[in-house]
């Protein structure tokens, strides 16, 4: 086949003949492509996203790319969709040095040659190679959501020399490791494959934020950093995992459940929203509706996982609550569920599903008001959940 896909490996065989593989550390992205005999080119796109079509206007609010005189590329960029204002960052490096390196800026504007950095929203750079068979051109690449310096920090940390080999192995390794939570005999080959790849799915997120020195964006953009130990992370589409996926890792990896756990009571304690409903890269998007970090934390509390929930308690009441506390699109509606028990359809949409999620948060929040000692609240969010 020309294409192959793996935990922590994936290969395919380009139109162009080119073979391109892709493997990963942590906090950074290897790549390894073999061309066949005659010239052939690299080009970095800086101008497009995953969700281009998701809202109107410009992609990118702002981006610029560097090249060094080692040859490291660096840039910055600040995303105009989903999340917006987000910030991502990075440096690279390549095996083989180009013969030849074109900058272009906003509408495929030629950058003067010679240039070494461009600014702009619609940014790109090629790196033509005169002969790019022979020795394959591996590239590394580090990011971080922090500053380039923390790009580069991972390249030093987790992608010294150019063993491309060497990380698949340890990428296949740290994979093992996670897939082994869950044991699996009997049944169907089928069966089997069916069980292990939900596995694999169930532990694509949340997914790592801190730079390696442990900074990471909060929820209020600002700039933190994780105690040793300790680690932020992004992702955490809350609506689609609080009910299965945060209860199956309290069983099959309480350890990573407890990390999350004190992650999320940080980040609640950080929010100028409160309690997270899906955080991106250190944007809080509201998506869907709700706000079931909650669940998350009165369930890992029930089952015995330590976090400094009372760190969390003053976000969380707030969210209980303050009338005054802004709204956000998941808790449209609160007013009417506070004084009726119920939203009316004809007042806000998806009224029924949020009457029903606000009041198992009730629920959730009572089981963590008794945890940090706040017994009246407890008793008020209990017979408001009925």
């Amino acid at each position: 086949s020309d294409e192959h896909a793996e935990p922590g490996y994936y290969r395919v065989k380009l139109e162009t003949g080119v073979l391109a593989e892709l493997t990963v550390t942590e906090r950074c992205g290897l790549h390894r492509y073999r061309f066949g005999k005659g010239p052939g080119h690299i080009l970095i796109d800086f101008a497009h996203a995953i969700e281009d079509d998701w809202d109107k206007g410009i992609v990118v609010e702002k981006a610029s790319l560097d090249l060094g005189d080692d040859g490291t590329l660096t840039g910055s960029r600040q995303v105009n969709r989903w999340a917006k204002g987000r910030h991502i960052h990075f440096a690279m490096q390549m095996s083989r040095k180009p013969d030849r390196v074109q900058f272009f800026g906003d509408d495929g504007k030629l950058a003067p040659d010679g240039a070494t950095s461009i600014k702009g929203n619609k940014l790109k750079v090629a790196f033509f190679f005169d002969e790019a068979g022979g020795d394959p051109i591996l590239i590394k690449t580090g990011l971080s959501a922090v500053d380039v310096q923390g790009a580069r920090d991972a390249l030093a940390g987790e992608a010294k020399g150019w063993d491309f080999d060497g990380a698949l192995k340890s990428a296949r390794g740290t994979w093992a490791k996670a897939l082994g939570g869950i044991r699996v005999s009997g049944g169907t080959e089928a069966q089997r494959i069916i069980m292990t790849s939900a596995l694999y799915h169930a532990q694509l997120a949340p997914t790592l934020f801190t730079d390696r020195d442990g900074r990471y964006v909060g929820l209020d953009r600002e700039v933190h950093r994780a105690e040793k130990g300790e680690e932020a992370f992004s992702t955490y589409s809350l609506w689609d995992t609080y009910r299965a996926l945060h209860p199956l890792l309290t069983l099959i990896d309480p350890a990573r459940a407890a990390l999350l756990t004190r992650d999320l009571c940080r980040q609640t304690a950080q929010s100028p929203a409160g309690p997270p409903v899906w955080p991106l890269q250190g944007v809080e998007t509201a998506c869907m509706i709700g706000w079931h970090a909650v669940s998350v934390l009165a369930e890992a509390h029930a089952k015995g996982i330590k976090a400094d929930y009372a760190a969390a308690w003053p976000n969380i009441r707030r969210r209980a609550f303050d009338r005054d506390f802004k709204d956000i699109d998941s808790t449209l509606g609160r007013g009417f569920y506070y004084d009726l028990g119920y939203i009316p359809c004809d007042e806000v949409w998806e009224s029924v599903s949020r009457t029903q999620e606000y009041a198992y948060d009730d629920w959730a929040m009572a089981h963590l008001a008794d945890a940090v000692g706040a017994k009246d609240d407890a008793a008020a969010l209990r017979k408001r959940a009925q």
